[in-house]
């Protein structure tokens, strides 16, 4: 069954294994932060840059490379087949938010997750 934005912010657990893949693609980016990445030319490596300092209370989580997808026993149908993917470097809040502080910050600013925009 999908999982509505309603449900991924309420309290139920419909969602954990989507909780797990998003924890498991930032794991990855976390390990494979000091990797390079293709410059698409001539197969040469060029290093993941960073754009300076990070903004208060945030840190930068570098790019890398890691296999997304599973091919499991377990996998839903829309998991597999695992394949390379390479995610950009970013910048990641340093302190935990749950999802009762998001929900009450999309209730005060009227915030539309990007789950709920029109495609």
């Amino acid at each position: 069954m999908p999982c509505t934005s309603r449900e991924r912010w309420g309290p139920s657990v419909r969602c954990g294994s989507r909780v797990g893949v998003a924890a498991g693609a930032l794991l990855c980016t976390l390990v494979t932060g000091g990797c390079d990445r293709r410059d698409g030319t001539d197969g040469r490596l060029i290093p993941a840059g960073r754009p300076g300092e990070a903004p208060p209370g945030m840190v930068w989580i570098p790019g890398g490379e890691f296999v997304m997808g599973s091919d499991g026993v377990h996998a839903a149908p829309t998991e597999g087949p695992p394949h390379p993917v390479f995610v950009d470097g970013f910048f990641m809040d340093i302190h935990t938010v749950t999802n009762a502080e998001f929900r009450a910050f999309v209730e005060a600013a009227g915030y539309v997750t990007v789950a709920e925009r029109a495609p």
